[in-house]
């Protein structure tokens, strides 16, 4: 009896202690974390309401040593802090287009440098930026528990009100708002791709094209129709943004493949 009292003893002294020591390596981690920099650029400063955004994000280690960190996985352990008249806003959960994202390492060498490109495309600003007028937008990096944060700079952007052929696609945009103001255009069945094709048709010069495009491309391959689908990624091969184009050929090549397959089949 004496010796179960003893080992209970035992248990009760040093387990906690153990654990605090894990705990305090955590956090030694997290420490580390937030000695990184992490950055954003926007393709430019002054967009139409709904307009999708570029947004480049840089990270570095600028100290002289390596560091061992807590790697998020970057964007869905990200949150966009957007600011209109005074008034914040925040949004979690944030979406990732296309190709693979920056995953930081566990152990970053001196000097570590990586960036990466994302498109934040209708369905998202849609509810980033409401109305026009002019946002203060930053991104917050959480850890593993949420206690800590590390902070982007804060970039201004002005939203204005579209005009010409842009103020068309606006009001097509308006008018099926629920629909595009969804975080998935794939899911919607055939009523959202009627709305893709028709969009396409009518507002192909503006600046929501691209964005579209891709989305009805995803929405061809998902049905497989991807001779369709082949068509809509070609389009985008040659994007001035490598996010987009980059995305547009992973698709391509995996659609080609998706179309021999079925060749192979018919044979």
């Amino acid at each position: 009896m004496k010796q179960n009292v003893f080992i209970l003893f035992l248990l009760t002294v040093f387990i906690p202690v153990v654990l605090g020591q894990n705990s305090s390596a955590s956090k030694l981690k997290v420490s580390d974390f937030e000695k990184m920099s992490f950055e954003f650029e926007v393709d430019k400063t002054s967009y139409v309401l709904f307009e999708p955004i570029f947004v480049t994000f840089k990270f570095t280690n600028k100290t002289d040593i390596g560091l061992t960190i807590y790697n998020p996985s970057f964007l869905s352990d990200s949150r966009v802090k957007v600011v209109y008249a005074g008034v914040a806003q925040n949004f979690d959960q944030l979406p990732r287009f296309g190709t693979p994202s920056v995953r930081i390492p566990a152990k970053v060498a001196p000097k570590w440098f990586s960036s990466k490109e994302e498109m934040f495309g209708s369905q998202y600003v849609i509810n980033f930026f409401p109305q026009a007028g002019e946002y203060k937008l930053q991104f917050i990096l959480k850890d593993w528990d949420g206690d800590n944060y590390l902070e982007s700079n804060v970039v201004t952007l002005t939203i204005k009100e579209p005009v010409g052929p842009d103020r068309k696609a606006f009001d097509f945009i308006s008018n099926n708002y629920y629909f595009f103001g969804q975080s998935s255009w794939i899911l919607d069945g055939e009523k959202g791709q009627n709305l893709l094709e028709h969009f396409l048709k009518k507002h192909s010069d503006s600046v929501y094209a691209e964005s579209v495009i891709s989305s009805l491309g995803y929405v061809y391959f998902s049905r497989k129709e991807f001779d369709k689908a082949k068509i809509e990624f070609e389009k985008l091969r040659n994007s001035k943004h490598a996010v987009v184009s980059l995305d547009a050929i992973r698709m391509l090549v995996d659609t080609e493949q998706r179309i021999l397959a079925n060749q192979k089949v018919k044979m």
